[in-house]
């Protein structure tokens, strides 16, 4: 079994055209190890660059400032 065929990106083409069996891919799936209790949590303010993070920040602010200037019909007051 080519195992590139197990990747979910092109599974569902191997599925509709035959080349590919439901229960290769559950058997596929049930050999898999479990890794959860070797997650690392981190947040995502420890995986973006500061200035995206800054520059979103910004954007959110710029947003609600936005929101807080228009009336119920969404037009600005």
């Amino acid at each position: 079994m080519d195992e590139w065929k197990l990747d979910s990106r092109v599974q569902e083409r191997f599925l509709r055209n035959g080349e590919l069996a439901e229960k290769d891919v559950q058997g596929f799936l049930r050999s898999l190890e479990d890794l959860e209790a070797k997650a690392e949590e981190s947040s995502i303010e420890s995986l973006l660059p500061k200035s995206l993070i800054a520059k979103l920040a910004g954007k959110a602010e710029e947003s609600a400032e936005d929101q807080e200037g228009k009336d119920s019909d969404g037009k600005k007051a």
